[in-house]
């Protein structure tokens, strides 16, 4: 369940893998998805306030990668093969350049 404190969904995508039919959709805090197959959400990809908030997104052919932009210029790449962590790199196209990368246990 989304918190209403995350605002609208700002983007959405669909991909299917060979076990799941994921939609993603993000909101002012990150990206979720849910599994149409079971109800489940298999990752959530935080995004930090700093970069903005995402405006578009896309999902990799090999189904493992999540690239998405926001509204400041950046853009995000998540590693999305395991779910038990992911890694972030963050990269800025204008001015100087931003490099973050950080892993987070998804439980």
């Amino acid at each position: 369940k989304v918190d209403p404190c995350e605002g609208e969904i700002l983007a959405v995508l669909h991909f299917n893998t060979s076990a799941a039919s994921i939609v993603a959709f993000a909101t002012h805090r990150g990206i979720h998805s849910w599994d149409l197959r079971c109800a489940f959400e298999p990752f959530y990809l935080d995004l930090r306030p700093e970069y903005g908030h995402i405006t578009s997104m896309a999902v990799g052919n090999d189904r493992n990668w999540v690239v998405a932009g926001s509204n400041r210029g950046y853009l995000a790449l998540w590693d999305v093969t395991t779910t038990a962590a992911y890694s972030m790199s963050s990269w800025h196209p204008y001015g100087s350049y931003h490099h973050s990368r950080y892993s987070r246990h998804l439980g």
